[in-house]
């Protein structure tokens, strides 16, 4: 390529690069607080985002190509109107393409009096091909909103304990005469039956459930393996009697004769309902003074309804299921007598076991944050855990979320659904370059070792990138008897939302916390800037959680219920309820989002009792997945694509023809009066182009 007008070396390059990352770090080592926490990695992470995206999209060549040719304002425009999209209105920024007399730049400084937190990213990007750029762009003021469904797969409600850890049941008789769980009114011969509440969201379309029941008899004799107990599952009204023989064995209990089984039934759409639910169990013969419940899940599928904006893709990464048992010595686990097991996975759809004869085993410091043999689906033994019990019975699994190049990331999120005995839950993302720790269940907990701190949904979306990412979830049971028992993964996945269309999308995500007690109530700013059509709450609570109360945290009630939504449109709510109009003007049938910073509080309620959920103070939970979501369907820039060519007329046609699938693509009808055309001349631009952008908040 020539060079023409430009000192601009390879040295030179090598060099400017240099004095560009030095002084970058001086710049974010004097700005940066003293805390570098999480807000500082959610800054550093859409530093590296925007600058992909810009890189991929030719915005970033663009600009330089438009400021060769003289047209500064072209160039500023084209990088103010990307960034307005990509970095949040509470967060300002400062970018710097090129170098020299070529050098352009843009601001918005967002009206922040000074910096708290300051992230710099320098890149060097490729110099446009040799010819002509040609650039063609469609004027499209706004998307409509559509409708958009989606199946919907979580756990409502569970259990992850031994249920004779619990009074009435820790007595010496057990299950055999304290027959219910749940139970009420009970004395020394028994009990009452008593319903657990779950609940569905309203307006969901019900698709059926699943729910999964493990037994256990403590009966520890080899010359006697004790049986499953049999069982009546009553859910709204209906029984679901299982017998014995129904149960499937899994393994006999490590250092013992003990056994161990598991159970699936199924449940019809017509079975379930909308809004609340309720369930107990029976125990039936042959329950004995021997038998125990260690766990129990109830999973619901519905279909929720979603007005997005028209051009948004919506992905669905799933994960494969895994379950099973990993001891850190050879045992007996299938009961033949001979001890040379180190555990087995379990297929829940075929109920089929597969043994191993070698120990896995890794240990905490060399597993988090690290490529791993061990994510393979097929459980492991992991030891030096910092909380809690040292080791753990331990399965994890990765899937794959491909973002397609020069997309802009809305959203995503992980839907973990867990069974057995899962006491802990880790998240991690590889975004292409590291392993990042999303979500592990001894951080923001109030119980020290986060036990029965198991999410159902967390947010990924600051942590990823556009390109091949991964998601990590690994789940272990806590063994600190060496009782090393079944965990397992069931119909988990990751939701992701993106769009070539300049469209911009904002999330406020809670932080996750699990309470000490039954109660927690958590606050989240966020903010509504001009030309914002729509304000979602996403829910992401506690699989045990009974109540949820959304407010302003001022006396104006949006919702409180014991259904437990998958999404509230808070603006509709606001436009509604009583001393409402906060974040809305105008009529509850026809109103419109008032620009301004607003905060938000949720507030959950656990278990009325701790044995209804296994977690020892009846925990209530709130995690990431609980997050406001600001929708702008008003394009703030063209739609535009570029292509290269040799020479001017073919690299227009090219430009053309790229953005014509891409409005296709998005399901756009296309007016071809509206499309225009450019050509720019490349040749004499630099083989490579310093991009600088800065990013702080206060």
């Amino acid at each position: 390529m020539d060079d023409k007008g430009f000192i601009f070396t390879t040295d030179a390059v090598l060099g400017l690069v240099v004095v560009i990352v030095f002084t970058a770090s001086l710049i974010t080592y004097f700005a940066l607080p003293a805390y570098n926490g999480e807000e500082h990695q959610h800054l550093q992470a859409l530093a590296d985002s925007a600058l992909s995206v810009m890189e991929q999209d030719g915005s970033l060549r663009l600009a330089a190509v438009k400021k060769a040719r003289g047209d500064t304002s072209g160039a500023q425009l084209i990088l103010n109107s990307e960034l307005e999209i990509l970095i949040p209105d509470s967060t300002a920024y400062n970018i710097t393409v090129g170098e020299g007399s070529n050098t352009v730049s843009a601001s918005d400084d967002r009206g922040l009096l000074y910096a708290t937190d300051t992230v710099t990213k320098v890149k060097v990007i490729s110099g446009p091909e040799e010819g002509w750029m040609g650039r063609a762009w469609y004027k499209l003021e706004e998307v409509q909103f559509v409708n958009q469904q989606q199946n919907v797969t979580t756990t409502v409600w569970n259990f992850h304990n031994w249920l004779s850890n619990f009074s009435p049941w820790n007595s010496r008789s057990k299950l055999a005469t304290y027959d219910y769980w749940g139970i009420q009114n009970w004395n020394r011969y028994g009990g009452d039956p008593y319903a657990i509440q779950f609940s569905i969201p309203d307006n969901a379309t019900i698709l059926g459930g699943t729910f999964l029941l493990g037994a256990n008899s403590h009966h520890n004799d080899w010359w006697y393996k004790g049986q499953a107990y049999g069982a009546n599952v009553h859910v709204n009204s209906i029984d679901h009697i299982i017998s014995s023989s129904n149960f499937t064995f899994l393994n006999l209990r490590p250092n013992s004769y003990e056994t161990m089984y598991n159970y699936q039934g199924n449940l019809t759409a017509s079975e379930l309902q909308n809004g609340a639910n309720s369930f107990y169990i029976n125990f039936r013969s042959p329950v004995d003074s021997y038998s125990d419940l260690p766990w129990f899940s109830m999973l619901a599928t519905y279909t929720t309804n979603l007005a997005l904006p028209q051009g948004i893709t919506t992905s669905i990464d799933n994960f494969t299921d895994c379950a099973g048992v990993a001891v850190p010595s050879a045992q007996d686990l299938d009961g033949d007598g001979v001890w040379n097991e180190y555990g087995f996975s379990y297929n829940l759809k075929t109920g089929q076991k597969t043994f191993f004869n070698q120990l896995r085993s890794v240990n905490w410091n060399s597993y988090v944050n690290r490529n791993s043999i061990y994510s393979d689906g097929t459980p492991f033994v992991l030891t030096g855990i910092p909380h809690g019990a040292s080791n753990g019975c331990a399965v994890s699994k990765v899937v794959d979320i491909n973002i397609p190049d020069g997309s802009r990331l809305f959203d995503s999120y992980v839907v973990i659904n867990s069974y057995g005995g899962v006491d802990n839950t880790l998240v991690e993302v590889w975004d292409g370059s590291q392993w990042q720790t999303v979500f592990n269940s001894f951080d923001n907990s109030q119980v020290s070792d986060g036990y029965g701190n198991n999410p159902g949904i967390i947010y990924l979306r600051d942590y990823l990138k556009t390109g091949n990412n991964k998601v990590r979830v690994t789940v272990w049971d806590q063994a600190p008897g060496n009782d090393y028992d079944f965990v397992g993964l069931t119909n988990c996945y990751a939701v992701t939302t993106y769009s070539k269309l300049p469209i911009k999308w904002e999330n406020f995500a809670f932080t996750s916390e699990q309470s000490d007690d039954r109660y927690l109530s958590k606050t989240r700013q966020f903010t509504i800037g001009s030309e914002a059509k729509q304000a979602l709450l996403f829910v992401g609570v506690g699989t045990s959680t009974r109540h949820i109360t959304v407010d302003y945290n001022n006396g104006t009630v949006l919702y409180d219920s014991d259904t437990v939504p998958f999404v509230l449109d808070l603006a509709a709510l606001d436009a509604s309820v009583a001393k409402g109009h906060v974040i809305t003007s105008g009529t509850s049938g026809n109103y419109t989002l008032k620009p301004g910073n607003y905060t938000l509080r949720v507030t959950v309620t656990g278990p009325a009792n701790a044995w209804e959920s296994g977690d020892n103070d009846a925990n209530a939970a709130l995690f990431s997945g609980t997050r406001v979501a600001v929708i702008y369907p008003k394009f703030l820039q063209n739609i535009w694509e570029t292509s290269y060519a040799s020479t001017a007329s073919e690299a227009e046609y090219n430009a053309g023809v790229t953005l014509n699938k891409t409005l296709r693509d998005a399901g756009i009808t296309v007016d071809p009066s509206l499309i225009r055309t450019e050509a720019m001349y490349t040749g004499d631009l630099p083989n490579a182009i310093p991009v600088r952008l800065n990013l702080w908040k206060q």
